[in-house]
């Protein structure tokens, strides 16, 4: 918590401990990591901008969490990243936690007849997730034979490009509610683990009179309006198409 600390150079450094630079929030250049070991927390909640780490290192347990000025990170081949090494969380501000929708967006959910005509209109109320995004990376590059350990990159939102090193593993919620993510390649990825690219859900909700309850889907059914199940928003990865051609696990 050397909350003056702007920068650091130890360019011969090959082990950099555990909350070694923890908490030093102004600190924005650190130094050579080439050969550099990590400890856990070691940069946490610092103003690191770019992070580049050398070959064959281990990177700590939130080693650069908590960081939302870091905007570009790449990882050299045969790296092994801890559980949240680069975690910035997104926080959320529904209903329930506020009584309040100043965090939600209105839009308007119609129901159709078999003939295209609409039946009826609801305005609806959907969570707008952008408000709880702290995170401004927007770049990650890395190596091969990368081991990426669980929520290494949760909560980076905002990253739009990704590349992905042959032989790479992604671990547990690694790139949960990375949202941005447009194009990826995932052929030369080893394998993949629960939620590595999923996304949040927040219940939409709707009003009647001055009363607010849960939205819903309907279909027009024989003449009538039906509900059929619960209305969600959804804050996931925006790509297409995944080729896992070389994958062996997909948990």
């Amino acid at each position: 918590e050397c909350t003056n600390l702007v920068s650091v150079e130890a360019n011969l450094v090959t082990e950099i401990g555990e909350y070694a630079f923890y908490g030093a929030e102004k600190l924005s250049s650190c130094p050579n990591l080439a050969k550099a070991n990590i400890g856990d927390y070691a940069f946490a909640g610092t103003a690191l901008t770019e992070v580049t780490l050398g070959e064959n290192i281990t990177v700590g347990d939130c080693a650069f969490a908590f960081n939302p000025s870091l905007e570009t990170v790449t990882v050299g081949n045969g790296v092994t990243l801890g559980e949240g090494a680069f975690y910035c969380p997104v926080m959320t501000y529904t209903y329930e936690q506020t009584g309040s929708f100043q965090y939600y967006n209105t839009y308007v959910y119609e129901v159709k007849d078999e003939h295209g005509n609409v039946v009826e209109s609801n305005t609806y109320y959907r969570y707008d997730f952008s408000q709880g995004v702290y995170s401004n990376m927007r770049k990650a590059t890395i190596g091969e034979n990368v081991t990426i350990g669980a929520y290494a990159f949760y909560g980076n939102s905002k990253m739009n490009e990704l590349t992905l090193g042959v032989g790479t593993k992604v671990g547990d919620y690694a790139f949960f509610n990375a949202t941005n993510l447009e194009t990826l390649d995932l052929s030369g990825v080893k394998s993949v683990g629960e939620y590595a690219f999923s996304g949040s859900q927040v219940q939409d909700y709707a009003r009647e009179g001055s009363e607010y309850t849960y939205a819903y889907t309907k279909e027009y059914i024989d003449g009538e309006i039906v509900i059929t199940d619960y209305k969600y928003s959804f804050y996931a990865p925006a790509f297409t198409t995944a080729d896992l051609s070389n994958a062996t696990e997909l948990k």
